[in-house]
């Protein structure tokens, strides 16, 4: 069982399972609601029931009513008879219909109904009884009649000749009629020779004592007619109100009906719209997971094919891999040779020019190495996606000459002729990535003297109607084999064997290449014919700043050589540096090169001399109170006194890596503490064409550039003179006082930003002297956000002990 069910995928498991729990609700409430309706078909039913026995009563009512009529108008003994008989129905079914009755108002309006009917059988009974007394005043009538019309005839009479029903008559009158026909009998039968005569006044007498007779009853007759009309008064308000309760009865029963009936249809309605609901659930869910089950099986193909495509590609970096590391065992084998061999032979040599020979191509070795590492970490990088373009403004005639003509002085020992032709549009400034916009020019620049032994190389660029650059590299080399045209852009691809030194490499230039383009939203494509040489077409989307270069580059065409600005006899640069002992270090180690400085302590000062100074390029220190590097930066890019020189930035900060410099628009960044070499070698790079002048070694000057706590060496192999040293370290010492009653002060004000700020200000010069056993500290207070009183006097305490010690025996140096 758990073998089927690990066999079934999850969500087709689940699906199934909410299915089976959805079809088994639907069916409890499918029986819920089949109960319910039995239920109220039930009682529908039973209402039904009520409401036809109500109507068989009225029926019966109304039925009865018209015998009732008819008994009291002819007071006959049937009609009488059938009335009792309909009355006993009535009561048989006004008690059947209490028993489906379960309201006690009901009850009691039945039972009063049923008294009525009792009530109106008394009253039915009384008025046939009056009825019967006036039918004997009317056969006194009779009789009299009668005996006007026997005037005439002597026969023997019987009660009946006189009264049509002597049943009905009263006693007493009975008995008189009776008595009275007797003697007309017995006179009749004694003489019957009585003349007419005598006859008649019998006659007469007879009729004047059934006359008086008459009279004497008539106020009986009265009195009963009254109370006749009382007992049908009484016998129509009784209808009528056994017509009333049972109306009430009936409308109530049908309202109970409706109601019920009502409720019934909302309950039917409800089973109807849940059962709708379920089902509409049921058929959404059965889409939902059909849809799920669908994109389940959709992603399983899909996941089968990038699985196909990532086996097919880790078989590539598979074969990539084992490709690279032959190539780096290969590619590193011979400079690391060189480098060992040139070393070993550099200890052994005992002439300067040997030993300058040996040392030139041991750095030639390292920066080669360097260049392949360099590669190998920017595609890395490519691959994983980190780099992203960081837009800033420039001057792109500047940019292709510093490349072309550094790239050239690398192989200034090829007779190869460099030729550069710019466009005059181009002399506005353009926003784009610089840095990587550099990384492409040196890449194509490099490949194009790289595999051309002799000939030329030439650079075109101009910018069209759609605000595109268009760069093209044209070189007279070995060109490109047509067979290779569709892999020329391949990782680890190369255009020649390596058989030859000065073709070898990663083989990554042009992919690092063609991905930075991409990146920056251009196209890079190519023409190459074997032996006869190559040309690289970059085309870059860029928009234009609204700044100008002052000065024009001309192309002296016939001798295709750059003539620019850079071929000034001396370089002027501007330093911005807050603190004083190291701005005028930096200031002597540029002035020994022949680079004419002006400094400032603030970015305010010197972005106000800026618009006025001519300059070719800026260092400027990072964190500075008031307007960072970064800021001095971004409003370089507005003033028109800046044209896109080159910015090196010198910071002490380590959270940031070269890449975060380069984006924010520096040309170059150098990590403190620095090296007067370092510094220069920069400058170099910036400034391939014009000649920096290195600084020699200087003997050594007097001062003791050795202590237990710090080291002054590196200042004396670059101080032109003892004097110059003393000065600065006059300043450095003038400075450290200050600084450290500043940092006093920080603490006691609990002023964590300014500990921060004075801390990394005093950092720099601490770290160029080495100071070992300061410069912990002052890391530590550089970078601190929280304060704890105690600890922190304890660690300035230490810190301004450390300090004192230093700055004391600096006095005693320069004393």
């Amino acid at each position: 069982m758990n073998l089927l069910i690990s066999k079934i995928p999850q969500k087709a498991f689940i699906s199934y399972i909410l299915l089976c729990l959805l079809s088994f609700t639907v069916g409890v409430i499918f029986y819920a609601e089949f109960q319910k309706y039995l239920k109220l078909t039930e009682n529908n039913t039973a209402d039904q029931n009520k409401i036809f026995k109500i109507g068989n009563i009225i029926s019966l009512m109304y039925k009865n009513e018209s015998v009732s009529k008819y008994t009291i108008q002819s007071n006959a003994q049937s009609s009488y008879k059938q009335y009792l008989l309909n009355n006993d129905e009535l009561f048989t079914e006004i008690d059947s219909l209490k028993v489906v009755y379960s309201s006690e108002q009901q009850i009691k309006l039945l039972d009063s109904v049923k008294h009525l009917i009792a009530q109106k059988e008394e009253n039915i009974s009384a008025i046939k009884t009056l009825k019967t007394n006036n039918e004997t005043y009317e056969s006194v009538d009779d009789a009299i009649l009668q005996l006007s019309q026997m005037k005439s005839s002597l026969e023997d009479y019987s009660l009946k000749d006189f009264v049509s029903n002597p049943n009905a008559l009263h006693p007493e009158t009975r008995k008189a009629l009776e008595e009275y026909i007797a003697t007309l009998n017995q006179l009749t039968s004694q003489s019957e020779n009585l003349n007419k005569q005598s006859i008649n006044a019998i006659l007469n007498a007879s009729t004047n004592i059934l006359k008086k007779l008459k009279l004497n009853s008539g106020d009986q007759l009265s009195s009963a007619s009254i109370e006749k009309n009382k007992l049908l008064a009484k016998d129509l308000l009784i209808s009528r109100q056994i017509q009333e309760i049972l109306s009430k009865i009936e409308r109530d029963t049908i309202q109970e009906y409706t109601n019920v009936s009502s409720s019934r249809k909302t309950a039917i309605k409800k089973s109807q719209n849940r059962l709708v609901s379920a089902s509409i659930i049921g058929v959404i869910m059965i889409i939902l997971f059909i849809i799920i089950i669908l994109n389940d099986f959709l992603k399983i193909q899909k996941f089968k094919k990038e699985l196909e495509l990532s086996s097919s590609y880790t078989n590539t970096l598979l074969k990539s891999r084992e490709h690279l590391i032959k190539m780096v065992s290969h590619d590193l084998r011979s400079p690391l040779s060189n480098i060992l061999g040139y070393s070993d032979l550099l200890q052994t040599s005992t002439t300067k020019t040997k030993r300058d020979s040996y040392i030139d191509k041991i750095k030639n070795a390292s920066s080669y190495m360097i260049r392949l590492v360099e590669d190998l970490l920017d595609y890395s990088k490519l691959e994983a996606g980190k780099i992203k373009p960081k837009n800033n403004d420039f001057n792109l005639s500047l940019l292709i000459n510093e490349v072309s003509q550094s790239v050239k002085q690398q192989h200034s020992h090829k007779p190869i002729q460099l030729g550069i032709n710019i466009d005059n549009a181009l002399n506005q400034n353009i926003i784009s990535d610089s840095h990587r916009i550099r990384q492409i020019l040196n890449n194509l620049i490099s490949n194009a003297f790289k595999y051309t032994e002799e000939g030329f190389v030439k650079i075109n660029a101009h910018i069209n109607d759609l605000n595109e650059i268009i760069i093209t590299v044209k070189d007279s080399g070995v060109g490109i084999k047509k067979e290779k045209h569709d892999l020329i852009f391949n990782e680890f691809t190369q255009i020649e064997e390596q058989d030859e030194v000065t073709q070898n490499g990663f083989g990554l230039g042009l992919t690092i290449t063609k991905k930075l383009v991409e990146i920056l939203q251009g196209e890079l494509s190519f023409e190459s014919q074997e032996n006869f040489g190559s040309i690289f077409t970059v085309k870059i989307p860029v928009s234009l700043s609204e700044k100008k270069v002052p000065e024009s580059i001309f192309i002296n065409n016939e001798a295709n050589k750059p003539i620019s600005k850079t071929q000034k006899s001396n370089l002027k640069a501007i330093v911005i540096e807050d603190d004083n002992p190291l701005r005028i270090l930096i200031e002597e180690i540029f002035n020994t090169a022949g680079i004419k400085v002006k400094s400032f302590k603030s970015g305010d000062e010197a972005l106000k001399a800026i618009n006025n100074s001519s300059f070719d390029f800026i260092t400027t220190d990072i964190q500075i109170p008031h307007m960072s590097g970064f800021d001095i930066m971004e409003t370089l890019n507005r003033i028109d006194g800046y044209n896109g020189e080159p910015v090196i930035a010198l910071t002490g900060r380590k959270d940031f890596d070269k890449e975060h410099y380069l984006s924010k628009g520096f040309s170059e960044v150098i990590f403190k503490p620095f090296t007067p070499e370092a510094l220069l070698k920069t400058v170099k790079g910036l400034f391939p064409v014009h000649k920096v002048k290195r600084t020699a070694a200087i003997k050594p000057v007097s001062l003791n550039s050795t202590s237990e706590t710090y080291s002054i060496q590196t200042l004396e192999r670059y101080i032109s003179n003892d004097d110059s040293l003393k000065n600065i370290l006059s300043l450095f010492i003038e400075d450290s006082h200050k600084n450290a009653e500043l940092l006093a002060k920080y603490v006691k004000e609990k002023n964590i930003e300014g500990i921060n700020e004075i801390s990394h200000k005093m950092l720099g010069m601490f770290k160029q002297i080495e100071a070992y056993q300061v410069i912990p500290i002052l890391s530590q207070l550089e970078t601190t956000k929280t304060y704890e009183e105690t600890i922190l006097k304890n660690i300035v305490f230490i810190l301004n002990k450390h300090i004192e010690e230093i700055v004391e025996d600096l006095k005693l140096k320069i004393a």
